[in-house]
């Protein structure tokens, strides 16, 4: 029975050690600001001078362009972000322009 609580404590622990890992790298991300790409790492904000892959597949090219596994192509705008696992998140720095325009066709 002890030697089960030993091997569970280790696991826990290697599984802490990893979930720090995890945690520093999900703080890394890159982003569209004032077009340009920049890149966050060990939280600082650098220009992204080389493509890279995320852990999905997805690319993103110094230029904001960003080609997903499946091929398909876009362009980060400004205040984009995309974390190192391929998920983006879009934030406007005018989001209440976004509020303010209708969906509905104009007569």
């Amino acid at each position: 029975m002890k030697n089960d609580q030993t091997n569970s404590a280790k696991s826990t622990n290697s599984h802490n050690k990893d979930s720090k890992s995890h945690d520093n790298k999900s703080k890394e991300m890159v982003k569209m600001k004032d077009g340009k790409m920049m890149m966050k790492k060990n939280d600082k904000w650098e220009p992204m001078d080389q493509e890279m892959t995320m852990s999905n597949g997805t690319k993103v090219m110094t230029d904001g362009t960003v080609e997903k596994s499946d091929g398909t192509k876009m362009k980060m705008k400004n205040g984009d972000e995309m974390d190192m696992a391929g998920n983006m998140h879009h934030h406007s720095n005018n989001s209440t322009a976004h509020k303010n325009k209708s969906s509905e066709p104009k007569k």
